[in-house]
């Protein structure tokens, strides 16, 4: 991000999980890719980092809750990540669903994409 002297990111954290609204997605994996960004105002000091597993250990711990829905999968990770993370002012997260199976037509991915901003 422009506006940040420092980010950190992850992208295409590939996960399969039992995860969706519909009973068929909960007895075959579902494929997903996340992205996951933090920056921060604050220019980078020596040892004053944001941590790259801390992005990975969230995101691992979200697909493991009991949960259906993408967008509350996506919060769990802004919120946690805030908690770990005093120095973020900007989270952005971006989940899809690869090849999901809707209505016998063929679409790459679908998902969400949430962004969190310090006030």
């Amino acid at each position: 991000m422009k506006d940040y002297p420092y980010c950190v990111f992850a992208r295409k954290i590939n996960i399969n999980a039992l995860l969706g609204l519909y009973e068929t997605e909960h007895l075959v994996e579902n494929n997903f890719s996340i992205d996951v960004q933090i920056c921060s105002n604050n220019k980078y000091q020596n040892n004053a980092y944001i941590n790259y597993e801390t992005i990975i250990d969230v995101v691992n711990q979200a697909f493991n809750l009991e949960e259906n829905i993408l967008e509350n999968i996506g919060h769990f990770i802004i919120n946690n990540i805030q908690n770990i993370e005093s120095k973020a002012d900007y989270i952005y997260v971006s989940i899809t669903k690869l090849s999901p199976s809707i209505s016998n037509t063929r679409v790459e991915g679908l998902g969400i994409e949430i962004l969190w901003k310090r006030e």
